[in-house]
């Protein structure tokens, strides 16, 4: 049930991403609502003049400062939607794709797919124009987002391993006693280290005379704070 829901986020985005491919140009057209806008007009045209191609059509910052702000929004409607596409089906398909590789890989062929069936289908509509510039344009956003939220998450474990403290449990493995000495091997065993970073153990020998040994501390298995790096003395300060 818990990989059903999973999923329902996935076909929700794609139902939007269709909605949006079978609309016409004019219903996606916000151009009335900009051209109100006269700050953000009046913005664009104080800054450096921005000219481009793209699709075989010129956009130019000053010449159609409407017509450049419109063809902005609409890409990035396209890089948000198809980032945030990415990162959905990443997240279904963790638990069925261990393999980082190879997931990553997969989502991107099902995103270049759905990117590629979109474009076609627009060929069909009014006022629509599908090219291959949206489509790199549409794997640009799962790239872009699909880094982010690695590097988020890639942030989050490490701060996570820094601020976790490892817990030190001692236990004895053997005793060797002599008239004259007494040797005690002890065992250190960290735990409660995020599962990213394997246990370590530490296995030494404290000798110390035998007059000392009805005062010499017996470890026992009582978990004491330590950092992971601590080391074996320690035990002889306690």
């Amino acid at each position: 049930m818990k990989k059903f829901w999973n999923w329902v986020p996935v076909f929700i985005c794609l139902a939007g991403i269709a909605h949006f491919s079978q609309q016409q140009f004019n219903q996606q057209d916000i151009s009335p609502l900009i051209e109100q806008n006269e700050r953000l007009v009046q913005m664009v045209q104080n800054v450096p003049a921005i000219s481009f191609s793209y699709n075989n059509m010129i956009y130019d910052s000053h010449i159609d400062t409407v017509v450049f702000i419109h063809f902005l929004i609409r890409k990035l409607a396209h890089i948000t939607i198809y980032g945030l596409f990415g990162i959905l089906l990443l997240l279904a398909t963790k638990a069925s794709l261990k393999n980082i590789i190879i997931r990553w890989a997969a989502v991107g062929m099902i995103v270049l797919l759905v990117a590629s069936a979109d474009e076609t289908n627009q060929l069909y509509n009014v006022g629509r124009t599908g090219c291959k510039e949206d489509i790199l344009m549409d794997f640009t956003g799962y790239i872009l987002f699909g880094l982010g939220c690695f590097i988020s998450s890639a942030a989050v474990s490490f701060n996570s391993y820094k601020s976790t403290p490892a817990v030190c449990f001692r236990r004895i493995t053997s005793i060797t006693t002599s008239p004259t000495m007494m040797s005690i091997t002890v065992t250190l065993k960290y735990i409660g280290i995020p599962q990213d970073i394997r246990s370590s153990m530490i296995t030494d020998t404290i000798t110390r005379p035998s007059r000392l040994r009805s005062s010499l501390p017996i470890p026992t298995a009582v978990p004491e704070v330590l950092t992971p790096d601590a080391s074996f003395s320690a035990l002889d300060s306690s």
